[in-house]
């Protein structure tokens, strides 16, 4: 991507962030695009220079967005952004609100990798048990039902991991 005569290689975790995220919201048909910009292009309400950023600007092409931002961004920014591209209309606070109520939501997901789909798959953690493998180490099961086949998950994990599963 290019930003003014500077070439700006796009951060693959973003970008992977950003398509999961754009599914989730029904947004699958728009092309959102990353800007790293400098944080001397920023300033502040005093006219300060040199001010964080992060934003979304909706481009003149049909189903095109672009996240503009200064630093690293995270899934919280990514999320916060895309809410703004699915509703315009909410108020700032709404748009926080619902970001903070996802990652809350997205907190109480476990991951398992299901070999024979060859994709990764999200467990309620209501739905995990909590097992002890022989060798003393703690481990997680779950059994899903995905398009109707009932799958068996199984995932060793550590200490803490187990520790945050039994509270």
């Amino acid at each position: 991507m290019v930003a003014g005569n500077i070439y700006i290689k796009e951060d693959t975790e973003a970008m992977q962030l950003i398509r999961q995220w754009l599914k989730r919201f029904g947004l699958s048909h728009w092309k959102v695009m990353t800007d790293r910009i400098s944080v001397y292009q920023v300033s502040d309400d005093d006219y300060g220079i040199g001010s964080e950023l992060v934003g979304v600007s909706i481009d003149d092409a049909p189903y095109s967005a672009t996240i503009h931002h200064t630093r690293k961004l995270t899934e919280e920014d990514i999320i916060h952004e895309l809410l703004h591209v699915r509703h315009p209309e909410w108020s700032e606070n709404q748009v926080n609100l619902t970001t903070h109520l996802l990652l809350k939501q997205k907190e109480k997901v476990m991951k398992f990798y299901n070999v024979k789909l060859k994709k990764s798959v999200e467990v309620d953690e209501k739905d995990v048990k909590l097992v002890t493998m022989k060798n003393g180490r703690p481990a997680a099961k779950a059994s899903v039902e995905i398009d109707g086949v009932t799958h068996n998950m199984f995932k060793i994990i550590g200490q803490a991991e187990a520790a945050k599963l039994s509270s």
